[in-house]
Order: structure tokens, then sequence, then C-alpha cells
């Protein structure tokens, strides 16, 4: 006898999931990994036993390489019809693009410039319409040596995940910037009973923005009854992405159509592109500390840009033979630049009704150049913290706007 849970999902931006080939495809071990980041995200005590175990309870749930971990406490298996596939040139996302020269934008693009460049033009992604489903199986004996957790605590961290993932996050590349966005269109037990189902929504359902916003308000409650809250948590630190006090979303009133999923990506990447375009200090302080290095006037650059915020490591270009300027997250401890350091700010639509809806969500954790700090790539000296969070005033930005 098992337990087992069955979801059906619907791609609603491109969703460019895959394995070592170009062409995009629903897998199993890639779904299970975005869960396992959900989970962290929710529970303060992922890194601790349930009851008398001896592992932690992210490795009881999914499994690890550590001595004791073994196979996942659960199991996804994928049931899809074959995907219609699409390449970036088949979106003609030059449509959305206001304005010429430097002072061009494009949305669209600018949250899927990866997909533009030489080495993806023969990738894929799986078209926005698409309906799969996912059966996750949870043996009913999950004991053994080390144990794997009690059923209800797997059940309980599964059905967490799945809600976070479908109404908060995204799947596959440039998930954090709406592509990949999942709907959750129901959830039903397929053997066993699953009766932490009736205390979460299933958000899709809702009848508009506001009623979407008090559902996502009570799963998170939810949720925080189930794991605990962040704040209270033994007074500890967490590092990583996660739902702590500083979680911030916020779902725009203006809709689009279900087939204009582009356009509405569009929208929220020209928000966010002229949020940061040329912002000041950021533009000027990284140009006067190339000026200075030509000695041409300027002053070496010492604080951080606050547009690091949004994710490391960041570029600056200019035009006279300036630049390119990078600036990394650095390892204090290594005392160099190490690649990335990813943002905790994701995009995604959330479909209601027969509407898509942006969402903008603000993750607590470290804040990239913050904390770790930054500083210019091959350097070995931290640049100082900056002095306002360029991430968070984006989000003021927004939040205004709907008012």
């Amino acid at each position: 006898m098992v337990w087992e849970l069955k979801l059906d999902l619907e791609v609603v931006t491109p969703l460019f999931m895959g394995g070592a080939g170009p062409s995009a495809e629903l897998r199993a071990p890639s779904l299970k990994g975005l869960l396992r980041f959900w989970f962290r995200a929710i529970d303060p005590r992922f890194n601790e036993p349930w009851d008398d175990h001896r592992l932690p309870r992210e490795a009881q749930l999914f499994g690890g390489t550590t001595k004791g971990a073994g196979q996942s406490g659960f199991l996804l298996r994928v049931e899809s019809p074959p995907p219609v596939h699409q390449q970036w040139k088949d979106f003609r996302a030059a449509r959305f693009s206001q304005g010429s020269g430097k002072h061009s934008r494009n949305g669209l693009v600018y949250l899927g410039y990866p997909f533009q460049m030489g080495g993806n033009k023969n990738r894929t992604a799986i078209v926005p319409g698409h309906r799969f489903s996912v059966r996750c199986i949870v043996p009913r004996s999950t004991g053994g040596e080390q144990g794997a957790g009690d059923a209800t605590d797997v059940r309980r961290s599964v059905v967490a995940a799945w809600w976070l993932l479908t109404h908060l996050g995204g799947a596959g590349s440039r998930a954090r910037r709406g592509f990949g966005s999942l709907a959750l269109l129901r959830w039903e037990p397929s053997a066993g009973d699953w009766p932490e189902l009736k205390d979460l929504a299933v958000l899709s359902e809702s009848s508009d923005p506001d009623d979407w916003q008090r559902g996502c308000a009570r799963g998170l409650a939810v949720l925080r009854n189930w794991f605990g809250a962040h704040d209270s948590a033994n007074g500890k630190t967490f590092h990583h992405p996660h739902l702590g006090p500083e979680l911030r979303y916020v779902l725009l009133n203006n809709g689009f159509r279900r087939g204009q999923w582009d356009a509405a990506l569009a929208h929220m990447g020209d928000k966010l592109q002229g949020f940061r375009q040329r912002r000041a200090p950021d533009y000027q302080m990284v140009k006067d500390h190339l000026l200075a290095a030509k000695r041409q006037g300027g002053k070496p650059l010492q604080a951080t840009p606050p547009r690091a915020s949004f994710g490391l490591p960041l570029t600056f270009r200019y035009s006279g033979g300036l630049g390119p300027v990078t600036i990394a997250p650095f390892d204090e401890e290594r005392g160099n630049t190490f690649e990335r350091h990813g943002s905790l700010l994701f995009l995604r639509l959330v479909p209601i009704g027969e509407q898509l809806y942006p969402l903008f969500v603000r993750l607590a954790g470290d804040v990239p150049g913050e904390s770790p700090p930054a500083a210019l790539r091959r350097d070995n000296t931290a640049l100082l913290g900056f002095r306002e969070n360029a991430m968070d005033g984006f989000m003021n930005s927004l939040r205004n706007e709907r008012r």
C-alpha cells in the first residue's frame, strides 16, 4: 500500500527544461530538484532530523550521497502527451521593442536574454498551454535503518513544496525571470488519504486578483503553522532563499488574455528594465571608476552599486572605449570573487480565469552584494555595502503602482 497524489499542471510560459540535448522535456529529476528548493525555503528546520532520526529532514525526504541518506522518501512519475516545441525565434520578440539606440527597451528580450545567444539558437521550449500530470508516491512504510520521517511529515512536505512551486516559483532556465511558470489546476489522491490538501487552496480557481492574494496569504499561514516561522527558529540566521519575514509579493491588477503570455512577460520585463537601466547612481559610479583608471577624472569605486541587490554577477558596458566592468560576489575567506549569487526576485504569471496576471515575489535570504559582499571581478578587496537596496526599491514602486 502507498499514498499517491496526482497533480494536473499547465505550462503557462515557455518551459526551457531538459537534459544534455537542446530539446525541452519534462524530467522528474528536475522537478524533484525544484521541490527540494521550495521545501528548504519553507521549513526552517530542513537541516534537522524529524523526531529521533539521525539524518536531516532534507536528506530523509529527497535522499542524498551522505552516509545513510539513500533514496528519496517519495517517487515522482511524469505523465504527459508529446509536447509542442518552439525556439526563441518563434516568439518574435522584436515586436515588443521600444525606442532606438542605447535608449531602446524590450521587456521580453530582457527577461530571456540568454535564449537569443548563439549557443542557444537550437534550444527549444515546451509551449504555453501544454498540460501534463505528475504522480507523487509515498510508500506506506517509510522506515529503514535511518528512517525516512513519518509518512505524515513526508506527505505534508511534498504538498507544501508543490504548492509553492506552482504558485510562487517556476521551472527550467530563467525561471526567476518569468519563464517556466507552472499552474496547478487540481490535485487529488489516487491512493490513500491526503488530509493536507483541504488546508491549501488551488489558487488558479480564484475569482480575481484580490481573491488570489487572500488565498495566498492563507496558504502561507498554513505552511508556517505546519513548519514554524523562520523568525522564531531558535534565533538562527538563514542564508538561503526562504519565506521569512522579508518575503514580499505584489500581484498587479492588469490582466492579459491567456494567449498573451508574451505581452505579459514583456510588460513585466519593461518594468524591471526601466527601473534598472542607467539607474542613478549605479551607472555613474562605475563610469567614474573607469575614468579614474584612465586618469580622466572620476574616482575609484568604493561602494557596491545598489543594483547589485538584484543578483550577481553584474556587468556595466560603456561606449568610448570604457569597460566593460563586472561586479561579482566576494568570498571573504578566500579573498577572491566567485561566479554567481542568484537573485531573490522571482517573476511569474498567475492564471486566474481567462486572464494572466503579473506576480513579483521577493524571497527572504542573503541579499546579493550585501552578504556576502561584492567586488570588482579579479579584485581581492571587497567593496563597501550599498546605501540602499534597489531590489526593495523596485518592490516598493510596484506596491505603490498597485494602489
